[in-house]
């Protein structure tokens, strides 16, 4: 059993013996450790209900902290579903609640949560300023926790924008706050982001350097989840490389320490690189098989950009096997996604690759045909 899950069990046996006592804050307590263990495991349902019981707890015997703690608890969780306006709506109230005490730290976490659910719909300027408002927030309050984080994710707006000299600068700064306060898992994570940009410049075997390190560091902080990840994102690098067979055995590797964890998001986003792998190795059966559970899986912890994905590049199998019209389903199908999450560079690509199947599909009367290849 991890420790996650180990805590889990923990809360639940404290909240009864609170609940014997009638002891109402100790219980809400352990809801809310409750659900901050799933967040983490990925269980984005169970969580919320946690999180929605500790809420009622805490209204009933008036603590304001408490309410708006849970608010900005269940906003993140339904930015992790990728419920955005619901997700942003709990944290501007939460907001308002942290205000309403002045709680300044409260104050400073709401917009660096807004401005991480601005970054997940890729509104890159928006998200950049409510971070930057966050992290001024945080350096007046002391919390260089909180700045160090809001400085990394700063950096990661910066890589999207594909600003690469601010994105290290501000990573670097990010690295020495971690690094002060003696954070491992921060300055790992700051070390895997320039390992992602170089693969997005095309230098992988930079990128596989970097990765490799990282992941040293990730298991010397014995965190199973982020080093489990950080093996996906070998894996894909290798892909890159072409080294295919490396790449699936690391693929295989990643998907058992998730599934051992109880890390469904991560096993979920394992599956899918797995069918990649496939899809490029043209078994295409496989690769079907493949992200038919992966999007059981995410649909299993409402992750809408897991799902498209799935439906994505199912199209594009279907498109190589010679099936464009079964193809244009699956695009329309993840268009609608990508528009209800508000995702501007997947959008436009599917967009386009649902022009294609259209054309394809009109050109060859819905006959099957083998050469017909989907742009990768």
């Amino acid at each position: 059993m991890n420790k996650h899950a180990a805590a889990i069990l923990t809360s639940e046996e404290a909240r009864a013996e609170f609940d014997e006592m009638g002891h109402r804050r100790g219980a809400a307590q352990c809801l809310r450790n409750m659900g901050n263990s799933l967040r983490v495991l990925g269980n984005y349902d169970e969580a919320l209900s946690k999180f929605e019981a500790c809420r009622v707890l805490v209204d009933s015997i008036g603590d304001e902290l408490g309410m708006a703690q849970c608010l900005r608890s269940m906003g993140e969780v339904l930015r992790m579903m990728h419920r955005y306006d619901e997700a942003r709506s709990k944290l501007e109230e939460a907001y308002a609640k942290f205000a309403s005490i002045k709680n300044r730290l409260g104050m400073a976490q709401c917009p660096q949560a807004i401005g991480n659910l601005l970054s997940a719909q890729v509104r890159c300027k928006d998200a950049l300023a409510k971070l930057e408002d966050a992290q001024s927030e945080f350096r007046v309050v002391g919390s260089r926790l909180g700045y160090a984080q809001c400085t990394w994710n700063i950096g990661n707006m910066m890589r999207m924008l594909n600003r690469n000299e601010e994105t290290f600068s501000s990573l670097q700064q990010a690295c020495s706050e971690f690094e002060s306060i003696g954070d491992q898992l921060g300055v790992a994570q700051c070390l895997q982001l320039p390992g992602d940009v170089l693969r997005q410049l095309g230098r992988p075997l930079e990128a596989l350097v970097d990765l490799e390190k990282v992941k040293v560091q990730y298991q010397a902080v014995n965190n199973g989840s982020s080093s489990a990840r950080c093996t996906k994102e070998i894996a894909d690098t290798l892909l890159m490389l072409g080294r295919t067979q490396d790449a699936l055995t690391m693929l295989d590797e990643a998907s058992t320490e998730c599934r051992s964890l109880g890390d469904r998001l991560g096993e979920a986003q394992c599956k899918w690189s797995l069918a990649h792998a496939w899809y490029l190795s043209s078994r295409h059966d496989d690769a079907i098989s493949k992200l038919r559970e992966a999007e059981i899986d995410f649909k299993s912890v409402t992750n809408l950009l897991g799902i498209a994905e799935c439906k994505r590049l199912l199209g594009h199998v279907e498109m190589t096997r010679g099936s464009p019209q079964v193809a244009k389903v699956l695009f329309t199908e993840a268009l609608k996604l990508y528009e209800t999450l508000g995702t501007p560079g997947p959008l436009q690509y599917c967009k386009k690759m649902l022009k294609k199947a259209e054309r394809a599909a009109a050109r060859h009367g819905g006959l099957e045909t083998s050469q017909i290849l989907p742009d990768t």
